[in-house]
């Protein structure tokens, strides 16, 4: 597990933080029955879960539910506080089919609204996405921000710059359903190396726009495997994340990196393909609208 430092510059020290929300999203390959029969792996999951607040699990594969209720039995186990959930669909154009989970600390968060993205016909496979985005807008009553709306996509490598340039009408969407939003866009969006390569980055709406602020740069590396990919990334849009000045300047944004966490020696991709992305959410923390201070704090997002 390594540590990256987002150190966007501001006055973070003037900052009195009360309240901070752990958000994470974590693709678990092939998260079914057969992985949670397995304790040692199932016990290893549920701890780095509890750790959240709120929690996006991609790659899930359990159509009847068995493998999720047993792995929230474990959650709840190892927990003082109670923690819920909200799962999609089978998504996918074939037989292959896979499923959304959010988990969430229920002291903390809850569901209020939810929606599929429509984006075509699947039967006909002229939609966008190989697994649309299942959208959620979630209560967080102790936090600045009252609402919050998570984004999810596990894109198809072949597909991803298709994929992750059609978030920006998802977003669109978002904001004609719900009207003015602060979202995350998070998840499996396999953007780096070979499938997102830097010539596409310019025709990629998402990244053009300045209503989005990347909170996972292009040298992460993302992977528990020998490459150094940033497959994984967050992207924040809204008033309260990105302001009417739009974006930070990249020169504004530096990485750090430490070794990997003990907790996650060991760690190879039979239990995961991700390292799990964790955050203080920024519009729990970037106060500086609010306070009339030019620029947001310091963010630390263990990996």
């Amino acid at each position: 597990m390594k540590t990256l430092l987002l150190a966007l510059l501001g006055a973070a020290s003037l900052l009195q933080l009360t309240f901070s929300l752990r958000i994470g999203a974590f693709n678990i390959r092939a998260l079914g029955d057969k992985k949670v029969s397995n304790q040692t792996i199932s016990s290893f999951i549920a701890r780095i879960l509890t750790a959240y607040d709120l929690v996006l699990i991609q790659e899930v594969r359990d159509v009847d539910l068995s493998a999720v209720k047993k792995l929230m039995q474990q959650v709840n186990g190892a927990s003082p506080d109670p923690f819920g959930y909200l799962i999609s669909n089978p998504l996918g154009h074939s037989s292959y089919k896979e499923q959304y989970l959010f988990i969430y600390r229920q002291g903390r968060v809850s569901p209020v609204k939810s929606y599929y993205y429509q984006d075509g016909c699947e039967p006909y496979g002229n939609n966008t996405f190989s697994r649309e985005p299942f959208i959620v807008k979630f209560a967080v009553p102790q936090s600045v921000v009252k609402e919050l709306v998570l984004v999810p996509l596990h894109a198809a490598p072949e597909a991803a710059v298709t994929e992750i340039d059609c978030l920006y009408d998802v977003y669109q969407d978002v904001k004609d359903r719900w009207g003015a939003t602060d979202a995350l866009l998070l998840g499996d969006f396999n953007a780096a190396c070979k499938y997102v390569r830097a010539e596409d980055w310019p025709f990629i709406r998402l990244r053009s726009s300045k209503d989005f602020q990347w909170l996972i740069p292009d040298t992460a590396d993302t992977t528990v495997t020998n490459t150094i990919c940033a497959y994984d990334r967050w992207e924040a849009a809204g008033q309260f994340f990105v302001g009417q000045r739009g974006r930070a300047p990249p020169t504004q944004a530096a990485a750090a990196f430490s070794t990997r966490q003990p907790a996650m020696a060991g760690t190879d991709q039979s239990y995961t393909q991700r390292h799990p992305w964790k955050g203080q959410e920024h519009a729990l923390i970037w106060t500086a609208a609010q306070q009339g201070l030019p620029s947001p704090p310091t963010v630390t997002v263990p990996i």
